[in-house]
């Protein structure tokens, strides 16, 4: 009786792969995020969603998705003129005055605030009419760059991940 071939993707040299080859090595991966965290590499590697998304946990539609909703976040902070964190003093201000609400500039900002407000509104429905859980996986992995604790959270994550993916139409 002949050993069984087992139905997996194989080398050029006929060896079974381990790693799918679009994974990078666990090396890989930690050399990433410490590039990150140093400032060489981009630093959405260092965060959470980053650090799913190299270990293969996040699809490429998926990672989209959260880059989005964290460019939707400071949009709607800015729109909705939020306080900001918490930080050190800035010992050199910069800045200036908003543009005059009936000026031609300020009715232009007035409809991007108006847009981006719409967009964030939209996009809380869709997590909302998905369920909790997965509401509060994007509010812990993305906004507040927590680990999914457990796999139910990281299936929430990536559920709500791809509804958003959906809603703003990422093809990634």
């Amino acid at each position: 009786m002949t050993r069984r071939n087992p139905l997996a993707r194989r080398e050029p040299s006929g060896k079974v792969q381990r790693v799918p080859p679009d994974l990078m090595s666990p090396t890989e991966v930690r050399r990433m995020v410490d590039a990150a965290k140093a400032g060489l590499r981009d630093p959405v590697w260092s965060s959470q969603v980053g650090m799913l998304k190299a270990r293969g946990l996040l699809t490429d539609r998926q990672f989209a998705a959260a880059r989005c909703w964290l460019e939707l976040l400071a949009e709607y902070a800015q729109a909705t003129q939020s306080p900001k964190q918490p930080r050190s003093a800035n010992l050199d201000p910069k800045g200036g005055t908003a543009p005059d609400p009936d000026s031609a500039t300020g009715r232009k900002e007035a409809r991007r605030d108006r847009k981006t407000v719409d967009a964030y509104q939209t996009a809380r429905k869709v997590l909302a009419a998905i369920g909790e859980a997965p509401k509060v996986a994007v509010r812990d992995v993305v906004e507040l760059d927590l680990y999914p604790v457990g796999a139910l959270q990281l299936h929430a994550l990536r559920g709500a991940l791809s509804a958003l993916a959906t809603l703003w139409g990422v093809r990634k």
